[in-house]
């Protein structure tokens, strides 16, 4: 398993992918007589966003071709227009994804679309496209356009649904004064009282959590995910009644960070496609886009002031923007890796920034200039925390964390992780830092005696039945003739192996669960049987290595 912040539907064949649907695919269309009206383009557009416009949009239009209105499918991308009007069997867009053409599409084993909506494209291009949609269907530009209208709705509170087994965090925040710890959970947003030690509850989400931040008044509760390159959710609720103050839907992709400005007026989201859209929250238009980033968006932060905006990419660009027109503020130089998280000092003069590089960097905004920079966590710096107190804390790959002075002195290193720490959130209230890692551990640190301490996630008591799946043992002496015996081995190369075994059969139990719960794609059994191949293979390898003396020099003799 990867960084969750790295999904991407990718595809191999660049100038083929000008000429139709990337992540579209369907079944050859049988003749019917076309006594139904013909389709809208509001219909044909839900089945694109569902499975296309997460790379084919104005922002991110792979291969030139945006497929998000009307006119930008027949404008096409390098290789000419996508759909020509009223004859579906010469429209690239219908031919590929009917498989009446090289070369199908979406690549790989990905299932076909459904037959409906095969049929719903082919008839909405022979009915003419532009004209199967009256005026009023007719898309604004997407400067006007509304990432979705707002849907308030109540939220009620509901029992943490427990899971079957840990799971990466992928987002968390702590409220300014309360003391409340918003958590992500699966499907779920578990919220708990670190004063009383107790879980009050969850908010159901749909899709993976990205991220989650408390506004600077502790009044909403931002949440941001979705499913990649299909759809993002970014979501206000009221803290304490759980209501939703605003819901937009992002019709190109999953959000990877998102933040609201301190008056609670805008909020701001970016992630794969490489822009930054900021949105009032009243009515959820967008209000500007900022496209400075060349890589995925990985982190944002509004200036405590709410005068600026900050945003790093996976590139190592660090940019700044006027936070209420967009204009350009400031590109800071410095980081070599992906900036991976960012925040302001109190006062809104000093923006400090993390990296991949390893670094932590403080940039003086005054001067546009950089501060000072130290090296937090060598492997990399993967999430910083900045408080009213001037507390910094960091944590990394290295799975510690840390908290450090202004100027780079460290303070405390107050414990080690399970796995790499991914999120991390200052509790002033209590002194105390919290961290979530890769393996699902949820940890509070004292800086007052530098203990730290798991907080248990609700669990299941055990997995749920599925179905068992009868797995061939591939060859183990065509895997030992391959296996080089006459090499020698280190021990601690061994030890390498070893880990590298356990994560593979971790990855063979998920995807042999994920694989009963969808009987009907062979694509799926037969991932699970190749990794299955892999586990035997290495324990084929291992078992060779093992029996062997190991030498004085720390090496197996063969």
């Amino acid at each position: 398993m990867g960084d969750p912040r790295t999904r991407l539907c990718s595809t191999t064949d660049w100038k083929s992918a000008t000429l139709v649907l990337f992540c579209l695919a369907g079944a050859t269309r049988s003749e019917e007589s076309p006594a139904q009206p013909a389709p809208s383009f509001l219909e044909v557009k839900a089945v694109l966003k569902k499975h296309c416009v997460g790379c084919h949009n104005a922002e991110e239009a792979r291969g030139e071709l945006d497929l998000t209105t009307q006119e930008s499918i027949l404008m096409g991308g390098v290789g000419g227009p996508a759909a020509v009007a009223g004859r579906p069997e010469e429209s690239p867009l219908y031919r590929l994804a009917a498989h009446l053409d090289e070369p199908r599409m979406p690549p790989g084993n990905r299932p076909r679309i459904p037959q409906r909506d095969l049929a719903l494209l082919h008839d909405w291009i022979k009915a003419g496209i532009a004209s199967s949609s009256p005026p009023s269907e007719q898309a604004p530009s997407r400067e006007e356009m509304p990432a979705s209208p707002v849907q308030p709705n109540h939220v009620t509170l509901v029992s943490p649904n427990p899971i079957a087994r840990p799971t990466p965090i992928t987002a968390l925040a702590v409220h300014p004064t309360t003391g409340i710890l918003a958590v992500s959970g699966q499907q779920q947003i578990l919220l708990y009282d670190l004063g009383s030690s107790t879980w009050s509850g969850a908010i159901p989400f749909e899709g993976e959590l990205h991220s989650l931040r408390f506004s600077t008044d502790g009044k909403i509760l931002l949440a941001v995910g979705g499913v990649g390159a299909e759809s993002g959710r970014i979501v206000g609720y009221n803290v304490g009644t759980w209501t939703t103050f605003f819901s937009i839907q992002d019709d190109t992709d999953a959000p990877l960070s998102a933040d609201i400005s301190p008056s609670n007026e805008l909020v701001a989201w970016g992630g794969p496609n490489r822009v930054v859209k900021v949105a009032t929250t009243k009515d959820g238009q967008i209000k500007y886009t900022l496209t400075k980033a060349t890589d995925w968006v990985m982190c944002l932060k509004f200036s405590p002031d709410g005068l600026l905006l900050a945003y790093g990419d996976r590139f190592g660009g660090l940019h700044v923007a006027e936070a209420q027109s967009g204009k350009d503020f400031a590109t800071l130089r410095g980081h070599a890796k992906s900036v991976t998280s960012i925040d302001w000092r109190p006062d809104a003069n000093v923006l400090a920034t993390a990296s991949e590089d390893g670094t932590v960097r403080l940039w003086d905004m005054q001067q546009l200039s950089e501060l000072t920079k130290w090296d937090a966590h060598p492997e990399g710096v993967l999430a910083l925390a900045l408080d009213a107190k001037g507390l910094l804390a960091t944590a990394g790959r290295d799975r510690r964390v840390r908290s450090w002075t202004e100027d780079g002195q460290l303070r405390a290193d107050l414990g080690v992780s399970q796995d790499a720490i991914f999120e991390l959130a200052i509790n002033s209230r209590d002194n105390e830092v919290v961290s979530g890692d890769w393996s699902g551990r949820l940890a509070r640190h004292s800086l007052n005696d530098r203990q730290s301490s798991s907080i248990d996630i609700p669990m299941g008591s055990a997995s749920p039945a599925l179905p068992s799946l009868d797995v061939p043992a591939p060859s183990l002496a065509k895997v030992s003739d391959a296996s080089q015996p006459n090499r020698p081995v280190s021990a601690s190369d061994i030890d390498r192996k070893l880990a590298a075994l356990r994560a593979i059969e971790t990855a063979a139990e998920l995807m042999k669960e994920e694989a009963a719960r969808h009987p009907n794609d062979p694509s799926l059994t037969k991932a699970y049987l190749q990794i299955c191949e892999a586990a035997i293979a290495m324990k084929a390898d291992l078992f060779k290595i093992e029996s062997s003396p190991i030498n004085t020099d720390g090496q197996a003799s063969h």
